[in-house]
């Protein structure tokens, strides 16, 4: 339950995200000190939702190879954390399905375990495994030589690149982000003061979502590096609320009582089908021939 997103513009990518905090052990919800936007290069940063600590154990394996490169792709940053992801999600496998039957991963699939076993319990068990939702969704977004990138990573382990689109969102309030964004024309060369109105509207859109936060954060990544805009949010914030809220406060009420009966007292009589036959006949006009 939360809102990230991640839109291309002309120079970089802007990315914002609420501070709303769940966990499966925990019953609430509330906001947490932390953002979920997380940097794990100069110019690439990774946005979260989902269980925090099934995301802090996916982010823990750090950035691979991709971080000892010179010069990284968002790509490689990407590949990196979806096989983080693919780790994770048969670790978690193992501990919730196997491991109380005395079997792992390992033995199951890799040593034949499966094929030991009685077929419908084998079927079963793989089912499950397959069935298995790590409940997690991934933005990885930045910046590298060839320009603007953002990914996307979800169950089960699937890396999909929205650079096309130029613009992505995962949470509870993504549908109402994502809204807001295609509405707003938002695309990849779009100016970065356009961006950032969009980005920021689109997550204000996204509050009216069941656990999302009205706390924000929104960074700016372009070839300088990232570039945290904290500064800017309460301008935004005065600009939204003084062209949408307080518009949306002034619309006038309407007692539908009264509109009815005035309504009714100026309707004349309704007129005999016969009389609407021959209405509609005397102001029928022949074509001229």
């Amino acid at each position: 339950m939360t809102i990230c997103i991640a839109a291309n513009f002309a120079e970089g990518v802007v990315v914002a995200a609420d501070r709303m905090i769940s966990a499966s052990h925990l019953t609430l919800e509330f906001d947490h000190p932390d953002t979920k936007i997380h940097p794990i290069s100069s110019s690439c940063v990774v946005l979260s939702a989902g269980d925090a600590l099934v995301i802090d154990e996916l982010l823990r394996a750090g950035t691979g190879i991709a971080g000892q490169l010179q010069n990284p792709m968002v790509m490689n940053f990407a590949d990196h954390l979806r096989l983080s992801y693919v780790n994770v999600r048969q670790q978690l496998a193992s501990r919730k399905i196997l491991e109380p039957r005395g079997l792992s991963f390992e033995s199951f699939y890799r040593e034949g375990r499966i094929s030991m076993i009685p077929a419908e319990m084998a079927m079963a068990l793989d089912s499950r495994i397959q069935q298995l939702q790590l409940g997690i969704s991934l933005i990885v977004a930045g910046i590298d030589s060839s320009g603007a990138h953002i990914f996307g990573i979800d169950d089960p382990g699937q890396c999909v690149c929205f650079d096309r689109i130029g613009y992505h969102s995962i949470g509870s309030g993504h549908r109402h982000a994502l809204l807001t964004l295609i509405g707003n024309k938002q695309d990849r060369r779009t100016t970065a003061n356009d961006a950032l109105r969009n980005v920021y509207m689109a997550k204000r859109a996204a509050e009216v979502a069941p656990g999302v936060g009205k706390a924000t954060d929104m960074w700016v990544i372009t070839q300088d590096g990232i570039m945290h805009t904290q500064e800017i949010i309460p301008k935004l914030e005065r600009w939204y609320d003084n062209k949408y809220v307080a518009q949306h406060s002034r619309i006038p009420s309407f007692n539908l009582e009264d509109e009815y009966d005035a309504s009714t007292a100026q309707s004349p009589a309704p007129a005999s089908s016969a009389d609407a036959a021959a209405s509609a006949q005397s102001s029928f006009a022949e074509p001229n021939r």
